[in-house]
């Protein structure tokens, strides 16, 4: 029986050790590439929190969900930049191009507010609470996220829409995965620093306008529509106002006789004069004056206005009034606790040493690019107009940091982004492997990476 040497056992062993090493790597990478891609989170790379990139896969994707979702709550039904930007059937060259610049700006602004308000806290939120050994994702709110998917893509038809838009069920996820860490450290920030019941006096005292109701009037009037002021309109109004104060109905004199179109339903029926309630400015100041000098029931003498010669009867008011401090307590804590977790966490983010890398931000040095900064990017706008005239370039004009984006999240209203300063599409690169293995060297670079398979190319342009 033949036996190795000591020196060829060593070397053969070192061979199956290093062999076994690239295997565990490989496998790592093969996971981690398609975590990645399970996630969404392909494509340039715009910042790093850490030892976790986030590219535009997912600020794109969670952008226009944010977005979309704002409009639903909103309005009732969700929309993209896409429809709010659409030139129409029949559009001339120029306005489809400016129509196509829109989107593109705007989908800039909306991926810088996702990246800002949404992503980066998403990771920094994440690795705190994993930090103190907290899981915020159990497997109960796991299964309610799943849930709150499904009922997002309820419908084929909203399915394939924000499909269609670049919106898949991760990009979802994720999104309700940040609200879940940001109510959890919510709590814990109303925990360890509650809102005092100085700041809770201070706030009421110095935010009146938000505890005051103002006063409310309900009216109705007979108007002569005599924009000229004539006597003979001034004589006709007199006539019905005498009617009325001998006590005729005042809403079968205005069926009769007001010339207010108003008074007439889309039906022929008529309403009686009624104008239902309105506050303060919704009149003009003739009419709202001789209104609030009214009591119910009492009928006004003749009042002019532009529009004519008004007879007004009040049928109700009601008064201005302040809630009591007992009444809005819990509202003025909520919002004292809020103001505490936001500045808290701008604190954790600014701990976290967050480093912007793809030149998308070259211009401002980091997101998010407000609507004054991108039209001098593009050399559109007053400002731009103002940096000529003062003889300094755009990108002077855009230098340093730039404006805090708005709550959104609230949403927090942003915009998912076409990637590059241009906002322009580019080719697919590499694959999603190369992209994943290369990302750990990149120095601040942009990363090129290909379109996510069956994600309607989401990756870098």
């Amino acid at each position: 029986m033949a036996y190795m040497s000591k020196t060829k056992r060593m070397r053969v062993m070192r061979q199956r050790i290093l062999a076994a090493v690239i295997v565990v790597v490989c496998v790592a990478a093969a996971l981690f590439v398609y975590q990645q891609i399970q996630a969404g989170n392909t494509g340039k790379t715009l910042a790093k929190v850490g030892g976790a990139a986030i590219r535009s896969g997912i600020a794109d994707g969670v952008g226009t969900y944010a977005n979309y979702a704002l409009y639903a709550q909103y309005f009732g039904q969700g929309y993209f930049i896409e429809d709010m930007y659409d030139p129409g059937s029949g559009a001339s060259a120029a306005a489809i191009a400016e129509s196509e610049k829109q989107i593109a700006d705007q989908k800039l602004l909306m991926t810088n507010s996702a990246l800002e308000e949404i992503c980066i806290p998403y990771e920094v939120m994440k690795k705190h609470f994993k930090d103190e050994g907290k899981d915020v994702l159990t497997a109960d709110v796991k299964a309610s996220i799943a849930e709150a998917v499904a009922s997002v893509f309820s419908t084929a038809d909203i399915k394939s829409s924000l499909n269609s838009h670049g919106v898949k069920d991760r990009h979802v996820t994720y999104y309700f995965e940040y609200q879940y860490y940001y109510s959890a450290y919510y709590e814990e920030i109303a925990e360890s620093n509650p809102a005092t019941e100085e700041e809770i006096q201070a706030y009421y005292d110095e935010n009146p306008d938000e505890f005051t109701t103002d006063w409310s009037l309900d009216a109705s009037h007979i108007l002569i529509d005599d924009a000229e002021h004539s006597e003979e309109g001034r004589a006709r109004a007199q006539e019905i106002l005498d009617r009325a104060k001998a006590g005729e109905d005042f809403a079968a004199l205005a069926d009769e006789y007001s010339e207010d179109p108003g008074n007439t339903n889309e039906d022929g029926t008529k309403n009686g004069g009624a104008l239902g309630a309105f506050g303060p400015g919704s009149m003009v100041t003739e009419f709202e004056e001789a209104a609030l000098a009214l009591q119910p029931d009492e009928i006004s003498d003749i009042v002019e206005t532009d529009y004519g010669y008004h007879i007004i009867k009040l049928n109700s008011r009601t008064e201005e009034s302040v809630q009591p401090l007992d009444e809005v307590r819990e509202t003025i804590t909520e919002t004292i606790d809020s103001t505490h977790t936001s500045e808290a966490l701008e604190a954790l983010v600014a701990a976290a040493n967050v480093v912007y890398v793809t030149d998308v931000y070259a211009e401002t040095g980091k997101p998010p690019i407000d609507q004054t900064e991108l039209d001098a990017m593009r050399g559109t706008g007053d400002s731009a107009a103002a940096a000529a005239e003062d003889g300094s370039s755009a990108e002077a004009a855009t230098e340093g940091d730039s404006a805090a984006a708005g709550d959104s999240a609230a949403t927090e209203e942003a915009a998912a982004a076409e990637e590059g300063s241009s906002a322009e599409a580019a080719t697919e690169g590499d694959s999603a492997a190369a992209e994943e293995a290369e990302a750990p060297a990149d120095d601040g670079a942009a990363e090129e990476a290909p379109a996510e398979e069956g994600d309607g190319g989401e990756a870098a342009e």
